[in-house]
């Protein structure tokens, strides 16, 4: 008989997700995870805009802490994947980063430089409205969460030629 993963996919607000990190729900400094800090403000405004924009956006994977052998938390978890975007999502909420300067306006609401507490109601409303999916590993073996993370990472980078052909 073969083996499924216990997992499951659910949708959370972005105030919801920066409240688990805040409350410490969500570790960030799971075993295989690159630690935060890794993306440029660039790169982390681009993410604020994708939500705003309502652009699709990757999955988080998060697993529940093993309590014991047998055992597993109901209330606190390891990002496996997406500890990038979790921090930024969590850094701009608790206005702990501003986006970047060279933000566009969106629908006449200026964005360059702003934290989230300085932004338009309208553009709040956008942000409040995103579901971010996280799936949620509930039972797990370390082999099988170094598999998964494994899986996760193992895309072969755009070459140069690619990407100017998809960002020119």
């Amino acid at each position: 008989m073969s083996y499924r993963m216990d997992s499951e996919t659910k949708n959370f607000g972005l105030e919801q997700i920066a409240s688990r990190i805040e409350e410490k729900e969500y570790a960030l400094d799971y075993t295989y995870q690159r630690s935060e800090g890794q993306w440029s403000l660039e790169q982390k405004s681009l993410l604020i805009d994708s939500y705003i924009k309502n652009f699709p956006v990757d999955g988080i994977t998060v697993a529940r802490k093993k309590i014991s052998d047998t055992e597993y938390s109901l209330t606190e978890y390891f990002v496996i994947d997406g500890v990038q975007r979790s921090t930024t999502i969590c850094d701009f909420i608790n206005n702990r980063m501003a986006l970047s300067k060279n933000m566009p306006a969106y629908d006449g609401n200026e964005l360059a430089g702003k934290y989230y507490n300085d932004l338009d109601d309208y553009i709040k409303r956008l942000l409040g409205n995103y579901q971010q999916s996280v799936v949620v590993i509930k039972q797990w073996t370390p082999e099988e969460l170094k598999e998964v993370f494994k899986r996760k990472n193992n895309g072969k980078p755009l070459t140069k030629a690619q990407k100017l052909s998809v960002f020119y």
